[in-house]
């Protein structure tokens, strides 16, 4: 289990325009690919936002690709929402 800080940024678009993947793009500017699925799914909401995200990490294709488990939403002067 990892924790990673950074924004959500859209990856991937459809046809219509509506975002179907996301990526943590962290402060010290590393990326971290988000998994469409359960809790990550839910990332989709906060894009622009600064989040915590704790998961499992693994490589592939040369990319990190995170499996959420959970992850806060963070606000100025460090305060935490819990999700």
């Amino acid at each position: 289990m990892m924790k990673i800080r950074g924004v959500v940024i859209p990856r991937k678009w459809d046809e219509n325009g509506r975002v179907v993947a996301i990526t943590i793009l962290t402060h010290d500017e590393d990326e971290y690919l988000i998994e469409n699925d359960g809790r990550g799914k839910e990332l989709k909401a906060f894009i622009r936002e600064n989040v915590e995200v704790s998961g499992a990490v693994r490589p592939q294709d040369g990319n990190k690709v995170v499996q959420v488990k959970k992850f806060k939403l963070l606000k100025e002067f460090d305060e935490q929402l819990q999700i």
